[in-house]
């Protein structure tokens, strides 16, 4: 069962990024974020 987990991450993961890339915060913003953590 951890595939179900894991697709469920990378699906919620996809949604912030296309949340960030649509508010144009990904450039400046989200990766910073995103890496630091």
């Amino acid at each position: 069962m951890p595939v179900i987990g894991a697709n469920l991450l990378i699906g919620t993961f996809r949604l912030i990024l296309v949340f960030l890339y649509r508010e144009r915060n990904i450039n400046e913003f989200g990766i910073k974020i995103f890496f630091k953590n």
